[in-house]
């Protein structure tokens, strides 16, 4: 899913709409378009970088000077896809009103209850604009809501409803099932090597940001 949570704003009439699709962009919030955009700017640099095989031209184009990249094996493009495939999944299987950033949110408060709005972001791994907006649906669904801390009457945090915990609980159950199919081509060991890899990628790209620096385009 992306990362910016771009179903929250989506209209009922395109909440089955897949990525990239007319109603999709034109649901996204400006800050969400100017994230997407650095996003793919980025991703295309690292691909760039760490190019995948490449046909040659003439096997593609004759009158070509350049190679054309074969993007079915670049990492970029391949997790765009499975973000894509996930995205589907979930429609079909999980939700068409809890969306994935939200179920995180609201896992995130059943494991850590009366936790402060940045302290979330964090634990759900969602940036700041991002994480509001989602705390604000579902405290306006009644899934969530804001308390008084009682250790300091100065902020506010956040904790689960009852509803919230139902609905969680409905959700969670679905997810399980969504990532049984997702997974179903491959074998035990190879969903525990795949888990490791992909936990292994996510970790390292914050050092590897810092040495790259920002790609220039």
């Amino acid at each position: 899913m992306r990362d910016d949570d771009q179903r929250e704003a989506l209209p009922s009439g395109a909440r089955t709409s897949p990525p990239n699709s007319p109603e999709w962009n034109e649901a996204l919030t400006p800050p969400t378009r100017t994230a997407l955009v650095t996003i793919e700017t980025r991703e295309d640099a690292v691909n760039q970088r760490y190019p995948g095989p490449r046909r040659p031209a003439e096997e593609t184009d004759p009158g070509r000077a350049r190679p054309v990249a074969d993007l079915s094996t670049h990492p970029g493009q391949l997790a765009r896809r499975l973000q894509q495939v996930t995205y589907q999944l979930w429609t079909a299987v999980v939700s068409t009103e809890t969306t994935p950033p939200q179920f995180v949110v609201l896992n995130s408060l059943l494991a850590d209850p009366d936790i402060d709005q940045r302290t979330l972001g964090e634990r759900a791994s969602l940036d700041r604009s991002t994480v509001a907006d989602v705390v604000a649906r579902l405290v306006q669904r009644g899934l969530i809501r804001r308390v008084r801390d009682p250790r300091d009457g100065r902020r506010n945090v956040l904790r689960l409803t009852q509803r919230g915990e139902a609905t969680h609980s409905h959700v969670a159950s679905r997810v399980e099932r969504m990532n049984d199919l997702l997974l179903s081509p491959l074998n035990a060991d190879e969903r525990t090597a795949l888990r490791s890899m992909l936990t292994r990628i996510i970790e390292s790209v914050p050092a590897i940001s810092a040495a790259e620096g920002t790609a220039a385009v």
